[in-house]
């Protein structure tokens, strides 16, 4: 596999100081190998780059920035007499360049690093499944690429732009994550890492507090679409109707994929598609399609229908990127779960525990359960079925009706005992009774106290699902779990 992260490239004066358009005010500003945000590693003659957010400011850092071997640093201009002072002269060689903004600066020297590369690059956006997705491709396209991936969910403001700093000559394409919490963030993302291929997984109920309603949560995924170039590619769920509907929008052209259900037709006319799904407790395989037609059989070591979707859409993006669907699909037969994202494993006690708990919203609290139904299905286990589910945050005025449906769902899934951790939890609880759910229900304020009484609702041997968003800080309970067997 050709998934690298070297060394960053050297950032040179002419072009810290044409990307910033800063003041030197201190010192001659000299090569940089690379920037950093953070004191506490050896900066190894980088770029100090002073951000100041809720809980730190990086002005405040100078000095051990200079102690930690770093040629210079990047501060906001408002703070140069107070950055002058801070410095003795013994670091006289230490360069300040002042900037009116340093988060500015950041972005604009990612945007300057970014432009001296030639490669694809894969931006991956969606409501849910982004980081698996961009996994996935990364994956599929390290069959034959050197790829640089973003690190974990680095799909911000900070965490995207550090992820360009780390493009170099060897790689041969590049895949981020985009996330928002916002209109226009994304097409800032955009404008910062110029993507060539855009892949849009799903829109579904997140963020609704912020954004107030489905269609302008679509409106901030479709900015990802917009930004594509003519020559570039965009890849779209053409199941999802306010997915597909982005291709209006798009200038670049535009790959369909769907799931084909019996006696469906589309397809025919969905540039990738899967057919004749398995689902096993260990993974799922399908039938990979091109316009309707069967190319190839994909084995996932991946479970639920949602991570076919995301394989779809990760071999699409592979394909634009030059990478034969067959040998980006044999690319896929190895990866496994990330952490924390329906990561199934069987403990020595007998119990099979779906820890599911990096975060939550409704379309995934509905792939969970769904997965938890079908997993039950097919293991030889007398066990019960537990669901431990939290709140869903940022869903706003939507909130409790939201919650409720997810408990409907739950008292569909053939669940002995539903677990509710939170004031979401509750309103869980209340929909699932609500619609005749008649087996055990336990409800905790907080995932501390679920997992205190874990013997109050867990026996060695059952299948436990565990999920909320990730505020509610869940994973305590699937350790409890884990103790227990």
């Amino acid at each position: 596999m050709n998934l690298i992260t070297p060394v960053e490239l050297l950032i040179t004066p002419a072009e810290l100081l044409a990307w910033t358009r800063g003041e030197v005010v201190r010192g001659e500003p000299v090569a940089c190998a690379g920037l950093y945000t953070d004191t506490r590693t050896p900066l190894r003659g980088g770029l100090f780059l002073a951000l100041t957010g809720e809980r730190f400011d990086g002005h405040d850092f100078l000095l051990q920035a200079a102690a930690q071997g770093a040629a210079g640093a990047v501060i906001a201009a408002a703070k140069t007499e107070a950055a002058l002072g801070s410095l003795d002269r013994d670091r006289s060689s230490f360069f300040l360049l002042a900037v009116p903004d340093t988060l500015t600066a950041l972005q604009d020297i990612a945007r300057g690093q970014r432009r001296k590369f030639t490669g694809p690059l894969i931006a991956v956006t969606g409501s849910n499944g982004k980081t698996t997705t961009k996994v996935m491709a990364a994956t599929a396209v390290a069959a034959q690429k050197k790829v640089l991936a973003a690190e974990h969910n680095f799909n911000n403001d900070i965490g995207l732009p550090l992820t360009l700093l780390k493009l170099t000559p060897e790689h041969e394409c590049c895949v981020v994550e985009m996330g928002m919490r916002g209109l226009g963030q994304i097409a800032r993302l955009a404008a910062v890492a110029e993507p060539t291929i855009g892949v849009v997984t799903n829109v579904g109920p997140v963020h609704l507090e912020l954004l107030g309603s489905l269609e302008r949560v679509a409106t901030a995924k479709a900015e990802l679409v917009a930004s594509l170039p003519p020559g570039g590619t965009a890849v779209l769920n053409g199941d999802d109707p306010l997915v597909k509907a982005m291709a209006t929008q798009s200038r670049a052209e535009v790959v369909y994929y769907g799931l084909e259900e019996e006696g469906d037709s589309d397809g025919e006319t969905w540039h990738l598609s899967a057919r004749k799904p398995e689902f096993f407790a260990a993974g799922t395989s399908f039938e990979l399609c091109r316009h309707g037609r069967p190319l190839c059989r994909v084995k996932l070591r991946l479970p639920g229908k949602h991570n076919i979707y995301n394989a779809l859409a990760a071999l699409g993006a592979a394909q634009a990127a030059g990478i034969p669907l067959e040998d980006g699909a044999a690319a896929l037969a190895n990866l496994t779960a990330l952490p924390m994202r329906l990561e199934t494993t069987e403990l020595p006690g007998g119990t099979i525990l779906i820890n599911d708990a990096y975060n939550a919203s409704p379309l995934s609290m509905e792939a969970a359960l769904a997965y938890l139904k079908s997993l039950a299905g097919s293991v030889a286990s007398s066990g019960r079925k537990v669901a431990v589910l939290g709140d869903m945050l940022e869903l706003g005025a939507f909130s409790a009706n939201m919650h409720q449906k997810v408990g409907e769902l739950a008292a569909q899934a053939g669940l002995d005992v539903l677990v509710t951790v939170g004031e979401g939890g509750r309103q869980i609880a209340r929909g699932a009774l609500a619609a005749g759910f008649t087996g055990r229900v336990v409800s905790y304020p907080d995932a501390a106290a679920a997992a205190r009484d874990v013997a109050g609702w867990h026996e060695p041997g059952d299948l436990v699902l565990i999920k909320a968003s990730r505020g509610i800080k869940l994973e305590q309970a699937a350790s409890a779990v884990t103790k227990r067997g």
